[in-house]
């Protein structure tokens, strides 16, 4: 009956989502665009219902058509394949010590009492777990994301409620990618141990696996210090409970060597890479120069926002800085724009649909302002207050007011400040409710909680370290 009932509210979601994008009228953006095959300036991306119909390098001659010139960057929409989105109204939480793996921060008392207990409350009460929802799907925004997975199921009185179907694509609850009624093909499994695989979601799993009825299923393994055996030894339990396929992604795997790397790509295992929530946690990540040698498929997250970045925009700024400094520039600028746009999407089995710009492909991108000539070092160094527009399936979502009602003047909107910046929000793509009591009810019951509601972004953030000299690595 779950079942029923969740694929027929699915339906509806659908139905509603097809007739909001029905809404924008066709237009065309110009600006430098980033397609698979490099770079395009002075190009025009021109959107018609929902879709990215065409690149042309000539401005449309449409009199009909809404025109809207920018010198800035257009990139396709950001894929998340790694967050915990119900715990980003939490402040960031400074362990004061490190930890040898995930279990242990999961027990520490301070964690408890800041985090973990509050967390459960909010997620428990259908209305805040609305506002919490549509809190994280907007500081996804705010960083050029347009789909995300890890929306937990409510701790109590389930199903997730219908404020799912929400500013970003949840590919793991309602992505608007597949008919109605349809089943999501993204799973997120909790651990590989007893604790954290329920026995009957892993068959579940394991079926749809078998029936290839999903297309990524994504799992907690390794999370901890290489040092630290209860870590490094759950890769054998990904091969015991047959999850060692293709299909599957590693989320982190710190405590992974070669060997496994290795398996894992003659398996055709992924892995999802959170630096900077694993350097806050255990000081090391995951050796991603094996994992790279060895021919894994890597993907780029930020994990949650209590101690990763707040969102992907953030997370590339970061790793962009390690891999500068401690990695001898492994991955370029480039690279990991690709780690958080096209790599994921060919992780989810969504590359037909979303993760670049191409004629044909689901309208979702964002514009940011152009600060050097790369448009590669120009995203890895750009800041909140640089993404001037978030669009997605055709439809204005967030940004700067002049270029929203540019591409439809009818558009009602939520106005607010980022970073000393105005922005604004498509009032009409909100789940359910204005932003502003989105922001009122969870302050109000945090602080009942015994905390406050963390920041929305990041507008200057001190707390990035500066990394040391490269390390050396073996050739």
């Amino acid at each position: 009956m779950r079942r029923i009932f969740v694929a027929a509210l699915f339906i509806l979601l659908a139905l509603s989502a097809l007739s909001a994008s029905a809404q924008t009228a066709p237009f065309a953006i110009g600006g430098t665009i980033v397609t698979p095959t490099g770079t395009r300036d002075h190009a025009w991306l021109i959107v018609r219902n929902g879709k990215s119909a065409a690149i042309a390098d000539a401005r449309p001659a449409d009199p009909t058509m809404k025109v809207v010139d920018t010198s800035d960057l257009i990139f396709p929409g950001f894929i998340d394949l790694h967050n915990h989105p119900m715990y980003a109204v939490f402040p960031r939480w400074k362990p004061k010590r490190r930890f040898a793996n995930r279990y242990e921060w999961r027990r520490d008392p301070e964690y408890t009492k800041l985090v973990g207990g509050p967390g459960h409350e909010l997620q428990s009460d259908e209305s805040t777990f609305c506002d919490v929802a549509e809190y994280a799907e907007v500081q996804a925004l705010l960083g050029g994301t347009t789909a995300i997975t890890g929306i937990s199921p409510r701790k109590a009185n389930p199903p997730v409620p219908s404020c799912v179907n929400g500013l970003v694509r949840n590919l793991d609850w309602y992505s608007g990618l597949y008919a109605p009624g349809q089943s999501e093909r993204e799973s997120n499994l909790l651990g590989i141990t007893p604790g954290d695989l329920d026995p009957h979601v892993e068959e579940d799993t394991r079926n749809r696996l078998r029936n290839f009825d999903l297309d990524l299923v994504t799992i907690h393994v390794a999370e901890g210090s290489p040092s630290d055996p209860e870590s490094s030894g759950e890769f054998t339990s990904v091969w015991t409970h047959a999850l060692l396929q293709p299909r599957v992604a590693i989320i982190h795997g710190t405590a992974l060597g070669s060997p496994q790397f290795h398996q894992m790509r003659l398996a055709g295992v992924g892995l999802i890479w959170s630096p900077r929530s694993n350097l806050e946690l255990y000081g090391t990540t995951t050796d991603v120069l094996a994992a790279f040698r060895a021919g894994v498929t890597i993907a780029l997250a930020p994990d949650w926002a209590v101690t990763g970045s707040l969102n992907t925009l953030g997370e590339i700024s970061y790793a962009n800085n390690y891999s500068q400094a401690k990695l001898d520039g492994l991955f370029s600028p480039k690279q990991l724009f690709e780690m958080a746009t096209a790599v994921p999407a060919m992780l989810a089995g969504v590359e037909g649909r979303i993760g670049s710009l191409q004629p044909g492909m689901e309208a979702d991108f964002f514009v940011v302002h152009r600060k050097v000539v790369s448009p590669y070092e120009s995203l890895a160094n750009a800041s909140p207050q640089d993404v001037q527009l978030v669009v997605i399936a055709g439809t204005p979502i967030y940004g700067r007011e002049r270029l929203l009602k540019d591409i439809d003047t009818n558009l009602s909107l939520e106005k607010f400040s980022i970073c000393g910046v105005g922005r604004a929000l498509n009032s009409a793509a909100l789940p359910a409710r204005p932003f502003s009591t989105v922001v009122t009810r969870p302050r109000s019951k945090m602080a009942q909680l015994g905390t406050e509601l963390g920041p929305l972004a990041d507008c200057a953030d001190a707390s990035y370290p500066v990394f040391g000299p490269a390390q050396s690595t073996p050739q």
